[in-house]
Parts: C-alpha cells; sequence; structure tokens
C-alpha cells in the first residue's frame, strides 16, 4: 500500500466507529482525539529510511486486511480473575476490567479509562502532556483509538510498598488484529513507586502501545518493562519520560521475545538535578526484529543521564540501536554517557549501532560510543581446556554478557523471570 492508502484506510476506520471509540469519554476529551487523528493524516505511517525509522519497516505491521475491535475481548474476564493479585493490572488488548484500587496510602491504580472520566481526582492531567507533542503519528495514532489503559498515581511523600505489575496481554484467534494499549505512572512529588510492565504479544497481532511516566519533584520511579512477542507478532512501544527538579528515573528493559519489537524512550529533563538511568537489553535470533530507539532531552543545568543497552544477534536476526543525548544551550554542567555493546554471532546477523550526541552547551561531560564483536575465542578456549563443552562455555560467556543489565532488575520476582527467559533464547541462539 502507499501512503495514502494506509491513511485512507486507518481514517476510514476511526471515522467508521468513532462514536464508539469516544463513548463514555467528554466532549473535550473527545475533541483532543480529533486533533490527534488530525496529526495522523498530516504524516501518515513512518517508513523505511525516515530519520526515526533507518533500520524497520513499520507500514507493513498495518495490513488492509487487519481487523480492529472496539469492545473488550471475551477472555478479559477470564485473564483477570486468574491473575489473583490486588497490586495488578491486566490489560487484554488495550481494555483493563474497568475499575480503580486504592490503597491504604493513597496509591489508585486500575483502569485509565476510570481514572479519565472521573474516579481520579489527581495525575489524570498529566495524560498526553509527554506524549502528544511529540510529533510521531504512531503515538497520534495511540491516542485518537485509546479507549482504556493501565493508570497508577503515588501521592505526595508516599513510598508505595508494593511494586505495581501492569500485565499487557494481546492476542487474536483467526485474523490479523491491530490493538492499542496505554499506561500513564504519575508519581507526586517526593514520592517513590516502582512499576513492572510486561508485554505478552501473541501472532497476529500489532500492538501500538504508549506509556508516560510523570516524576514531579524530588521522586523516583523505577522501571522494568519486558517483552515477550511471538513469532508473527509486533510490538510498537512508546515511552515517554517527564522528570521535575531532583526527580530520578532508573528503566530497565528487555527484548527476549521471536518477532518484531520497535521500542522507543523518550526522556525530558526538565528540572535541575533530574537524573535518568536506562539499562536495556535484546536478544534476537532466527528472523528476528528488534529496533532500541533512546532520547534524553537535557533543556535545564546540572542534569545526569546514563544508558547502557547491550544486545545479542545471530541466524538471519536485526539488531539496532539509535541514541540521542540533546543538550540545550542552558543546560550547563550537563552530564551524560551513552554506550551500546553487540555481540554478533553469524554472518547473516545485522547489527546498526548509531549513538550520538547534539551539545549545544560548553560546559558539560559528555560522552558516547558503540562496539560490535564477537564472542571471546581465547576465553571459550580457557574454558574447554577445563571439561566445559564449547556450546556451554559460548552460553556461559553469552550469560555473563547480558547479566550486566538484569542485575539492574530491582523485582526479584521479576528477574528471575527474565533470566529464566533470557537462558531460553539463549540456548536458541
Amino acid at each position: 500500500m502507499d501512503k495514502q492508502v494506509e491513511q485512507q484506510r486507518l481514517l476510514e476506520v476511526y471515522l467508521s466507529n468513532i462514536e464508539m471509540i469516544g463513548e463514555g469519554f467528554s466532549g473535550a476529551f473527545n475533541a483532543r482525539r480529533r486533533e490527534c487523528i488530525e496529526d495522523f493524516r498530516l504524516t501518515g505511517l513512518p517508513r523505511r529510511g525516515d530519520e526515526n525509522y533507518l533500520y524497520s519497516q513499520v507500514r507493513e505491521l498495518f495490513p488492509e486486511q487487519a481487523e480492529f475491535y472496539f469492545t473488550p475481548p471475551v477472555w478479559l474476564e477470564e485473564t483477570v480473575a486468574q491473575s489473583g493479585s490486588d497490586e495488578r493490572i491486566v490489560l487484554c488488548n488495550g481494555f483493563s476490567d474497568g475499575t480503580l484500587h486504592r490503597t491504604p496510602q493513597g496509591v489508585v491504580y486500575g483502569s485509565l479509562r476510570a481514572a479519565l472520566n472521573g474516579g481520579a481526582q489527581d495525575g489524570v492531567g498529566c495524560y498526553g502532556s509527554a506524549a502528544d507533542d511529540k510529533g510521531c503519528a504512531l503515538a497520534a495514532l495511540n491516542s485518537a483509538f485509546m479507549q482504556d489503559g493501565a493508570f497508577v498515581y503515588v501521592p505526595r511523600g508516599v513510598k508505595a510498598g508494593r511494586r505495581i505489575v501492569i500485565d499487557c496481554r494481546f492476542r487474536t484467534r483467526e485474523q490479523a488484529q491491530v490493538c492499542f494499549g496505554r499506561c500513564l505512572v504519575v508519581a507526586g512529588e517526593d514520592a517513590e513507586a516502582d512499576i513492572v510492565l510486561e508485554y505478552r504479544v501473541g501472532a497476529g497481532v500489532t500492538a501500538d502501545c504508549v506509556v508516560e511516566y510523570r516524576a514531579e519533584r524530588g521522586a523516583r520511579i523505577r522501571s522494568i518493562q519486558s517483552d515477550e512477542v511471538e513469532r508473527g507478532g509486533a510490538l510498537l512501544s512508546m515511552n515517554y519520560i517527564s522528570q521535575c527538579e531532583r526527580s530520578g528515573v532508573e528503566s530497565v528493559f528487555a527484548d527476549l521475545g521471536d518477532g518484531f519489537s520497535r521500542v522507543d524512550f523518550t526522556t525530558d529533563l526538565a528540572g535541575r538535578e533530574a537524573e535518568s538511568r536506562l539499562w536495556g537489553l535484546y536478544l534476537a535470533g532466527g528472523d528476528d526484529h528488534t529496533d532500541l530507539n533512546v532520547r534524553v532531552n537535557h533543556a535545564v543545568p546540572d542534569c545526569r543521564s546514563y544508558e547502557l543497552v547491550k544486545g545479542v544477534v545471530s541466524g538471519e536476526a536485526t539488531g539496532a540501536f539509535s541514541g540521542l543525548v540533546y543538550v540545550a544551550p542552558d543546560a550547563q554542567r550537563t552530564e551524560a554517557m551513552q554506550q551500546c555493546r553487540n555481540l554478533q554471532l553469524s554472518d547473516g546477523a545485522r547489527v546498526y549501532a548509531r549513538p550520538h550526541l547534539e551539545i549545544y552547551a560548553d560546559d558539560v561531560k559528555c560522552s558516547h560510543g558503540a562496539t560490535v564483536g564477537q564472542l571471546d575465542g581465547e576465553q571459550v578456549y580457557y574454558m574447554r581446556q577445563r571439561g566445559i563443552g564449547e556450546q556451554e562455555a559460548r552460553r556461559l560467556q553469552m550469560r555473563g554478557f547480558v547479566n550486566d543489565i538484569l542485575a539492574h532488575c530491582t523485582c526479584e520476582r521479576t528477574c528471575d523471570r527474565l533470566r529464566e527467559l533470557a537462558d531460553e533464547k539463549i540456548e536458541r541462539l
């Protein structure tokens, strides 16, 4: 399909179902929704070769025969019942069970739809403040079609005692399907929150997902995102992080699935002494495709950012990393480091690493770098001399390589799960 056909198809779906999509939302909210679909109409789906999409072709993920559904799937109730945890928000094809929970500490979590429609008094004003002004067609499409999602609000001064898991499941039975997921996480002044975001995307599904994090003055957010995409499935994940003065956000990202993943992290350091840290990992084999894009905007002085991304790519898979650290003219005394390290295990694998800096201030400490290499033959030889088989020696070396990232996972249960998935993936590389 050419650009006009793609646009027309998605616009027709939106216009044909606009009443169902906007049902239950305020007129002002739906007016904003229409602004987003207009933004999408002007840009269309990005093409491979566009500045921010050098390594990913996303247009083919929205096939003409794909179906769109605007009611909760029949398996939602059963899945929520099986989750069995009051600290877990379950989204099935983007829909929750419609409820909001409030802990004794005042933490509110649950349905984004319920929160936007008056179920929560605080935090909801941050919706769209980070995502809708970035000129991203996929985020605009999500904002236009969004009907529900996950909402988390931690009040001022509260340290959330339990981690909140956002369990996002996408699946279809027969026909190709396009789904939309949305999350909003807000930590009030001097609050602390631990968020675990789990994506499970089945074959035949394209999941277009947006997550917004807002850390108010002095707030701390620790997040873990794990992606499990089945072969034939696709995840388009856009994460927008907005930080105020003295706030800190630490993110761990792990892509350990078998399908197509395009993941963005955009961080705005808008208050002095804000700090951002990101540790990313992807393991790609067969014909997997993982494309990770990280942008950090240093808008004010005295902020710090650190990113370390590691990838292992084999078979005919593609692993790509694009990173940008932007330092505004007035952002003096910025400290920023960005590193990407990759292992290429086969001649057919393709690895792209493109970190870069854009600096307009003169009193800064910034560095970036990227490496693409192979397993250390001397280490493999050393282990074989001590009775370890070649394949096991290679696996041990890969486990050591990825452990630098997983060691930053703060949730023991999630960390164990990620290590298990990583071991299974390494076995297949």
